[in-house]
């Protein structure tokens, strides 16, 4: 009987002892594997912020990227530099991202073949080109507040220039007949619908021309134009700040209103109160 029970327990065990072998034969394979990735580096190739051309292949090894910053400086010190308006030669970047436009703070988010762009102190990430087609798909997580949620972006590339993106997914029906409701409820008077002006608006004063007849609207308080506002920096990968934000701007288009084709400019000097250039870190 005994030899019985032995053979029984000899028999049950090899299939079990067998598998965990296996995985942890397979696990230090991956470790082995992981290891030797961070010692010998990846192959990636390193752009200017935007930039879809005149990259520079370099291999990074895990010690290359103990941070974000410390990342960038080690690019800077292998001569790769970052565009800043006024410095023809670059200057050192402080942030690099990936081709999903993340800040790259560790070894373990590049691969092979990663695309990694420099941006310079005070500067914001700038969608690359890279090619016709090419689509990033990425997570907005922001307004869940508002009840946004998480929601796939997807980022697809039309044109280097004038750049231009397809983007799907940004907003759906629901989204479109709140922000109508909430934008025909409005009663303030510098945001509700009243007829469009064109030009910059200085103070109080407005400018009316034929070539614009369409009404328009301000929102940027109803929760629907919150998500919405909040899912926009996501998608530009820019951290929230309201003080960066304009509120949605609803326009309506009644029977024989329109916004007829036109040459769309004015002066940077129109109103002494703002400051409309971008080069100097101005809006328009």
């Amino acid at each position: 009987k005994n030899d019985e029970e032995n053979s029984a327990t000899c028999d049950s065990t090899p299939a079990g002892t067998h598998a965990m072998l296996r995985l942890a034969a397979f696990a230090f394979v991956a470790t082995a594997a992981a290891v030797a990735v961070a010692a010998n580096g990846v192959r990636v190739t390193v752009y200017r912020n935007g930039e879809s051309s005149n990259g520079r292949d370099v291999t990074v090894t895990a010690d290359d990227v103990p941070s974000a910053a410390e990342f960038a400086l080690k690019l800077f010190e292998r001569g790769l530099m970052a565009d800043l308006h006024g410095v023809p030669e670059g200057v050192a970047a402080d942030r690099v991202y990936n081709g999903d436009g993340q800040i790259v703070s560790s070894f373990s988010q590049l691969h092979d073949g990663d695309r990694l762009y420099l941006v310079a102190p005070g500067l914001h990430f700038v969608w690359p080109y890279v090619a016709k087609d090419h689509t990033v798909a990425l997570t907005a997580v922001t307004g869940d507040e508002f009840g946004g949620g998480k929601r796939t972006l997807r980022l697809r590339s039309l044109s280097d220039s004038p750049r231009a993106f397809a983007l799907d997914g940004f907003f759906d029906a629901d989204d479109a007949a709140n922000l109508i409701a909430n934008v025909e409820a409005i009663q303030d008077p510098d945001f509700k619908l009243a007829r469009s002006s064109v030009g910059p608006k200085t103070g109080d004063k407005r400018e009316y021309s034929d070539v614009r007849t369409s009404e328009n609207a301000f929102d940027s308080k109803s929760d629907t134009a919150r998500k919405l506002i909040r899912r926009v920096f996501d998608l530009v990968r820019i951290p929230f700040d309201i003080n960066l934000a304009d509120g949605l701007q609803l326009v309506r288009y009644k029977q024989k209103q329109a916004y007829i084709a036109h040459t769309d400019w004015f002066e940077d000097s129109a109103d002494p109160d703002f400051n409309f250039q971008p080069a100097r870190r101005g809006a328009n």
